[in-house]
Order: C-alpha cells, then sequence, then structure tokens
C-alpha cells in the first residue's frame, strides 16, 4: 500500500480525470515534487529517496511525458491542488522541449556482395555482412531516441532470419547490437514502460528485452 505524503505536508491521493469532472477546486500551492518514475496498472506515481510515494493524477500530459521515463528520476515543477471532496493531489508543470526533426533510418542490399548498408538521415552509419536482404520490421520513436528492430534475411530455409537493434540519437552516434533470435523470421514486440520486450517464437522460443534506460540487451530466462 502506498503512504501517503508530500515534501509540503499535504496528502497526495491519485485522481483520474473523470472523478475531477465535477469537482471545485479549493487551493493550489506552488511545489516541487523529486522521485523514481513508478508505472503500474495504468497509474503513474514518484518513489522518493527515502522510500515515501508521490501519486499523480491520470492526465494525458502525464503519461505522454512519464512513459519513456519510467525507472528515471525526475523532479519538476508543479503544484499541490485541493479538491472540495479533500483530495489533494501533486500537478506537474512540465517544459514543453523545442520538437526535433524526426530519425530517418533506412537499408539498402548490395545483391552481388550482400553487404546492407544502414542510414542514418541519409548517412551511412552501418554496413552488415553475409545476409541476403534486411528491413525494419519495427521502429519505437521517444523523446530521446529511436529504436529500430531490424530484420536480417539469410535467404535459406534451416535459419530464415535473425535481429538486431539499431539506437539511434540527435545528438551522438548510433549504436548497433550484435544479432539475436531463433532463426524464426517473425517477431512479436512490445513495450512495457521503458523495455521493448521481443518475442520469437522456436524450440524453444525466446524472448529478448532491450532496456531503454541501461541500453542493455537481455535474453530473458
Amino acid at each position: 500500500m502506498k503512504k501517503r505524503i508530500s515534501a509540503v505536508g499535504l496528502a497526495f491521493t491519485l485522481l483520474s480525470t473523470s472523478a475531477m469532472a465535477d469537482l471545485t477546486i479549493e487551493s493550489k500551492i506552488p511545489g516541487i515534487a523529486e522521485g523514481t518514475v513508478k508505472y503500474a496498472s495504468m497509474d503513474f506515481w514518484l518513489e522518493t529517496d527515502n522510500g515515501d510515494t508521490i501519486d499523480l493524477a491520470d492526465t494525458d500530459d502525464v503519461y505522454d511525458y512519464l512513459i519513456d521515463k519510467v525507472g528515471q528520476k525526475i523532479r519538476f515543477n508543479g503544484a499541490s491542488v485541493t479538491y472540495n471532496n479533500g483530495h489533494t493531489y501533486f500537478e506537474p508543470q512540465f517544459e514543453k522541449a523545442t520538437a526535433l526533426p524526426a530519425l530517418k533510418v533506412s537499408l539498402n542490399t548490395d545483391e552481388s556482395s550482400y553487404v546492407t548498408s544502414i542510414y542514418l538521415d541519409d548517412e551511412p552509419v552501418f554496413t552488415v555482412n553475409d545476409y541476403y536482404s534486411a528491413s525494419v520490421v519495427k521502429e519505437y520513436t521517444t523523446s530521446d531516441n529511436k529504436v529500430s528492430v531490424i530484420q536480417l534475411v539469410t535467404g535459406g530455409t534451416g535459419c530464415p532470419a535473425m535481429h538486431m537493434l539499431l539506437v539511434s540519437h540527435h545528438h551522438s552516434q548510433p549504436l548497433i547490437t550484435p544479432s539475436f533470435g531463433t532463426c524464426s523470421d517473425l517477431i512479436d514486440t512490445k513495450t512495457e514502460g521503458s523495455k521493448i520486450i521481443m518475442e520469437l517464437p522456436g524450440k524453444p522460443g525466446e524472448t529478448w528485452i532491450w532496456d531503454n534506460t541501461t541500453y542493455q540487451l537481455i535474453k530473458q530466462g
């Protein structure tokens, strides 16, 4: 169970947008919230260094700003808002970053040499050897980077395909992971917080996890 605490001595209770629709504000006290972003069951909260929690309102702005920051420590200005039913929660005031142009990833394979060139914004950044062709099967874009799931096709039937990740940035060099997979050309991807979960069928099947906070590719199990 979450503790009911606040640095300014007020209790924070999670309120959904629908629950707040018929309420009126009694007070709004400016303040600062700081802690590690936590997320479960569609709820966000901050865990402070001393183990206390600060619950946040369930709004689109909170979701959009924090969904790719789960597990990270964050600090933002805002206000403690108290409603006429006695509920109080912290309302963050997020700074809107200047929008950056989308990172463009493309691939081209030389059929005579089986060398695949990977381009970022039309500039060559990596080459991959000994695959018949390659393509981007899924991309995930955050405020910090883009993670591209690349399928490497062998052209054979014994091991049709492998996979790798290209992680690209606007202000630093991209990185590429080693190839991974079960030789299957089928891959199912999903996100959980800052992690990308990739499931591949096989005997046995494999689950690979990319942690976008620690920049680690881990085989589960």
